[in-house]
Parts: C-alpha cells; structure tokens; sequence
C-alpha cells in the first residue's frame, strides 16, 4: 500500500484535551474484540467504513487532502503535535520513503509503537482507571456532558491509541528548529520534574502487537507501587552475612570469657600464697631450708690406728664420737 501525503504541519499543533485524557470503551463488540477496546482519541466503533467522528478528528491535524485512517499517510514537512513524542521510525507504505527523508511515527506520550501496524500505538496498564467514556453504541459521540466513570481492570491489558506519521527533508529548515525547540523544552521538563518530583511512576513497555493499549490517565501503579521482593541470590546473600557474623561473635564471646577465668584464676592463687595467718599461728619459714642438723654422738667415722696397733685390730681402730672402742 503506497504512502499518501496528507499535508504539512508548520506550527505546533495542540489536540483538545480529551483526545488524551479520556480513555474509551468501545460499544461495538462486533467489530472491537473485547480485549482491544480501551482507546484514547475519541476513537469509537464508527471509526470504520470511511466514516469518522467529528470528535475524533479533531485530534489529529487538520489535512490539506482527504485522509484515509486505516491506510498509509503522513504529515510533511511535519513534527510531532503537543502530547506526542517521536516513538519509531515510520518504515510503512510500498515503496517507502526515500532515504533522505527523516520518518516518525509520533505516539502519545507513554505509548510505544506496535510492530506490524503502520501507524498503531500501545500502552499496557492495570489496576483501576478514571476518566472512562464507555460509549452506549457505534454511533455514540463525547460531548462535554457526558459521564465520566472508573473501571477496574481485572488484568493487564493495553490501551489503543492510533499514531500520527510525521516527515521531514534536511531542508525543512523550519521543522528542524521546531524539532530542536520541542527537545530542549523536553529535556528543561524531564530536569524541572526530577528535581521537584522524585517518584515518577515508570510507563510499562509494550510487547504484543494484538493487544490492547493501556491507559493514559491513572495507572494504578504510580506513587503507591510496592517495592519489588529481593531475589533468591540477595536473600541467600543476607542469610550468610548473618550466620557469618553470629558465628563470629559467638567464638569472641568464649575467647573473652576463657581469657578472663583464667586470668581470675591465676588472681585468687597470688593471693592466696600472700595471705596472712592470723595472729599468734603465724609461721615463718625461710624461703630455703638447711639440712636437720647432725645428732652428736651418732655420727660414726673410721680412722686409722696407731701403728702399734694394727697387728692387733687388723691395722685400724673404730672410734665412737666421743668414745674410744678398745684400748
């Protein structure tokens, strides 16, 4: 399917603050399966059949030929409108863009674009959400009355919201300052909201291309999303460092108390070895004792006799200390 050009967009375009705010459920089962049938943009079931609500053409920019929603078009010279951002590059259409051209398919800002679809953008959500128009039939248009209501969503499930093709050429030289403008104004937000708002809540990524985009307006998941469980490894990791430590202090607590005993132990000893007696049992003792004197009288010494009587006693006489044995 060939690629129509539609028009250019040489000033910012800004879409009424509906096409992104509300989200609707489509009435027309028929046609919208049930999983499918959350969209943003006033999009509804006579968005089909070449006969497109009023409501919901006013989100797109105004085109300076017939548009067809359900084929390949783009905007060029043309950036991306207010509440857009560049999500991907548009490769659609047979044969496709020339080379130097620069394509972008400009999704609601959170929505990333859905493989296979030219010009399909999707946003996955759950939980409850607001600002829901649920149409009362194919024809069913959002007028400023309407009723606006809260659904619950029982699973995740995506939100639609239909892209919008944008090109330029290096020599759009008034697109490539739009551009350069609508980034720097980006990043001064992005700045602006990490400073003052430290918890921004993430936007999911899509992965299914058949599946239904997710919600714009109130993800339930934003400030009060629970912190995510530790992992097995961190869990495992926590358990050791403790047992670790508890073992350490466990053989500090026994050194310590070994060292202590005995050093009360070796107290109470020096102590008791200092002590005192009591007066009139004191003993005094000299630190060496001398050997239990000799017993006068007991002490037996051979020595040798006179001459004149060796051939009588044998050559020698026995003296008692004190006494002579023989005369």
């Amino acid at each position: 399917m060939a690629n129509t050009l539609v028009g250019p967009i040489t000033t910012v375009f800004t879409p009424p603050a509906s096409c992104l705010q509300v989200i609707t459920l489509g009435a027309d089962q028929d046609y919208f399966q049930e999983s499918s049938s959350l969209f943003i943009g006033n999009f509804n079931g006579q968005y089909r059949d070449k006969n497109y609500l009023s409501a919901a053409k006013d989100c797109y920019p105004t085109p300076t030929s017939a548009i067809d929603y359900w084929a390949n078009y783009y905007y060029s010279p043309a950036y991306c409108p207010t509440g857009y951002l560049p999500a991907c590059s548009y490769t659609a259409g047979d044969p496709p863009l020339a080379t130097h051209v620069t394509a972008s398919l400009c999704c609601a800002s959170g929505y990333v674009c859905v493989d296979g679809w030219a010009h399909g953008c999707q946003r996955l959500t759950s939980g409850v959400l607001t600002n829901i128009f649920a149409a009362s039939g194919p024809a069913a248009t959002l007028g400023a009355s309407d009723p606006l209501s809260t659904m619950t969503l029982e699973e995740a499930q995506y939100i639609w919201n239909d892209g919008i093709p944008v090109a330029w050429e290096p020599t759009d030289t008034g697109i490539l300052a739009l551009a350069a403008q609508r980034t720097v104004a980006k990043e001064h937000r992005q700045s602006t909201t990490r400073l003052t708002s430290p918890s921004t809540p993430s936007t999911p990524t899509n992965t299914s291309p058949g599946a239904p985009p997710a919600a714009t307006e109130t993800p339930s998941s934003a400030a009060g999303e629970p912190t995510p469980p530790l992992s097995t490894g961190t869990k495992i990791g926590i358990a050791v460092a403790a047992l670790s430590l508890a073992i350490i202090l466990v053989c500090a607590g026994l050194f310590f108390f070994s060292f202590f005993r005995r050093r009360h132990g070796n107290v109470a000893v020096s102590r008791e070895k200092i002590r005192v007696p009591a007066e009139g049992h004191a003993v005094c003792r000299s630190e060496l004792e001398a050997p239990p004197p000799e017993l006068v009288g007991d002490t037996l010494r051979v020595a040798e006799m006179p001459d004149p009587y060796k051939n009588a006693w044998g050559g020698r006489q026995v003296v008692h200390q004190g006494a002579k044995l023989g005369t």
